[in-house]
């Protein structure tokens, strides 16, 4: 539960930032470029370019006529991860007003043309995960030349700040790892496994070091095969105490 608590924040997040770099006003009445802007009894609407503004009393801003687009490494948005990114995402869209879509692929290049795609129906702007920052880096170029602001989410905590994203939601993969090693060897682990099933996730790649630095006195080994596990011989491996206990 908290898990999906921190997903949802975060790409309530995410989506806050895209709207902010779309839309911005000041608490008057304003006619300009083809917009207008309307304040009083305590909430603002701001109408112009097909869109639609309002603020209530709370804060809360909703916009109608805006569509965002969410790209990320995967093809498959239904399962235990990215179907609760969905979820998240779904239920930010709905709390902002907005159109949403969010579309994916595991192939990186693949991933890079999906951004030029939402750069050609010109959405309003695009959340964007970051597995490569070098395979995406000229991608994100394009959107920002085009006026349409990114931010990235999940992987990317690091490197995001090298390209012209607005912003990133996730967290630190390093300290993420180091936490988990630091949890598994004071649970008693002294053989732990770390697998890359992304091999050319920059982000995974952090969170093994972390766990390597974490995990004192432990053997970390890497694995960046695709094949199964074998859950069967590391329940040999762990501590009884690790097998009851769940990892915060």
């Amino acid at each position: 539960m908290i898990k999906k608590r921190r997903v949802w924040g975060a790409l309530v997040l995410a989506l806050a930032l895209v709207m902010a770099a779309c839309s911005s006003g000041d608490d008057t009445t304003t006619s300009a470029g083809g917009a207008t802007t309307t304040t009083g009894a305590g909430a603002t609407t701001t109408t112009g370019a097909g869109a639609t503004t309002t603020t209530g009393d709370g804060g809360q801003v909703s916009q109608t006529g805006f569509s965002f687009d969410l790209i990320f490494h995967d093809a498959d948005a239904s399962g235990t991860f990215w179907g609760v990114m969905k979820v998240g995402f779904d239920d930010a869209c709905d709390v902002y007003g907005v159109s949403c879509t969010m579309i994916g692929d595991p192939d990186i290049t693949k991933q890079a043309a999906l951004v030029d795609t939402s750069i050609a129906n010109q959405v309003d702007g695009i959340i964007l995960t970051l597995p490569n920052v070098d395979a995406l880096r000229d991608a994100i170029q394009r959107a920002a030349d085009a006026g349409i602001p990114v931010v990235t989410i999940n992987s990317g905590s690091d490197v995001f700040a090298t390209t012209l994203a607005i912003g990133h939601a996730g967290q630190d993969e390093f300290i993420a790892g180091q936490g988990a090693g630091a949890r598994l060897a004071a649970e008693g682990a002294t053989n732990i496994l770390c697998p890359i099933h992304e091999a050319n996730n920059a982000a995974l790649q952090a969170r093994c070091a972390g766990v390597e630095a974490g995990a004192v006195g432990a053997t970390v080994r890497q694995s960046r095969s695709t094949s199964p596990i074998s859950m069967p011989r590391l329940r040999r491996s762990r501590p009884r105490s690790a097998t009851r206990q769940s990892m915060p």
